[in-house]
């Protein structure tokens, strides 16, 4: 992972997958784009061919937040935290979408 600052851009907790009810969220590096990615999955085993590429970011933080307010349900956050990934130069997938799993009805 390349980075220009002093701190860095993420730890160990932020790979560790996590889950609710209504699907998993797992934060990874990757390599092709240089950046973070959050990925989404229904179900634990559909990580190999049935994921969603949610958000991307270079600061794996971000996109950890992003999994861990959505895990929470907390949709205003979950919506806040996805509007700052598109204003710090990250992707989102559409907003729709992340209220969407946020709220379980994905």
């Amino acid at each position: 992972m390349k980075t220009n600052s002093f701190l860095p851009n993420s730890c160990a907790e932020t790979y560790i997958r996590k889950s609710c009810d209504h699907g998993y969220f797992e934060t990874r590096w990757i390599e092709e784009i240089d950046a973070h990615g959050l990925f989404y999955a229904r179900n634990s085993g559909d990580f190999a061919d049935k994921q969603i590429l949610l958000a991307t970011h270079h600061n794996g933080y971000s996109c950890d937040t992003l999994a861990k307010r959505m895990v929470s349900g907390n949709v205003i956050k979950s919506l806040d935290q996805a509007k700052y990934i598109i204003d710090c130069g990250g992707t989102c997938k559409d907003l729709g979408s992340i209220q969407a799993i946020a709220e379980g009805n994905f």
